[in-house]
């Protein structure tokens, strides 16, 4: 119609928030940043416990093994580790990171292993995976399980500050407990699910919202039914994760884990 102004975001002043690209060196170094900030105490000595209730004489596996943190923490205990990553150049990290282990160049949905494992640790992995796949992967990864082995699958806790953030722009949160609807489908496994307490703690402004833009950015720009402007997602980051009269910020960062185990009751099943 003549005579109207078309208002856009330009005109307005706002520009659109800019997402890191998942696998850049821009998120490597956010990564960073949030591993500085973030207490993991409680979250390490609940793999510990799990790790030390096996023999070093059993296998493990760390699905999606990114730069090998967790695989680092499995080898000092099992003689044989596998490290499944599809990223070189995270594999090359992961080589630095955990020379002893066994690198297979793959992903979660097609890597077939060499061996049956004790362990296998699926852990905030499922972030760039779809959430509709996560049950099928579950029960993928479960199959490769020994008689008497675990799978544990770890995730932000869907109530946590980061999800809150999620949702109040648009996108859903991600929630662990949905595997709950694929499970029930498949008798024999068990699934139980712990909930571990985790915070975030920055003492500056830079880190809180290098930390918010990185969780922003494990969900695609698609999956946010309004994508926030960089203007309103400083105002969201100084209103719920930064105190300005304190200097320093954080949040609630807790986690889900869940342990998927095969069902004893139908043990003989399989064998006969």
């Amino acid at each position: 119609m003549e005579g109207v102004l078309k208002v856009t975001p330009k005109r307005l002043g706002s520009r659109m928030i800019r997402l890191i690209d998942v696998g850049s060196p821009e998120y490597a170094l956010a990564f960073e940043t949030l591993l500085r900030n973030l207490e993991c105490a409680e979250t390490e000595e609940i793999l510990r416990r799990i790790i030390r209730s096996f023999p070093r004489s059993a296998k493990a596996v760390d699905w999606g093994a990114g730069a090998g943190r967790n695989t680092r923490m499995l080898c000092e205990w099992f003689d044989t580790m596998y490290a499944v990553e599809p990223s070189s150049t995270l594999r090359a990290a992961l080589a630095k990171a955990a020379p002893k282990a066994t690198i297979i160049a793959g992903s979660i949905q097609r890597t077939t292993l060499p061996d049956q494992v004790d362990l296998g640790l699926i852990s905030h992995v499922y972030y760039h995976i779809p959430d509709h796949e996560w049950g099928g992967l579950t029960v993928r990864c479960a199959s490769y399980l020994t008689e008497q082995g675990i799978l544990v699958v770890v995730l932000k806790h869907p109530d946590s500050g980061c999800n809150r953030m999620l949702e109040a722009f648009g996108a859903p949160r991600f929630d662990l407990f949905t595997l709950m609807d694929t499970l029930r489908n498949h008798p024999e496994y068990t699934l139980q699910f712990q909930t571990a307490p985790r915070k975030i703690t920055t003492t500056c402004f830079e880190d809180t919202m290098t930390i918010a833009r990185f969780m922003l950015s494990d969900r695609s720009p698609t999956s946010f039914s309004r994508l926030p402007s960089e203007q309103e997602f400083e105002n969201y980051v100084r209103k719920h994760f930064w105190d300005d009269k304190e200097n320093r910020g954080g949040w609630n960062c807790a986690e889900v884990f869940a342990f998927i185990k095969r069902n004893p009751s139908l043990s003989h099943r399989r064998s006969a």
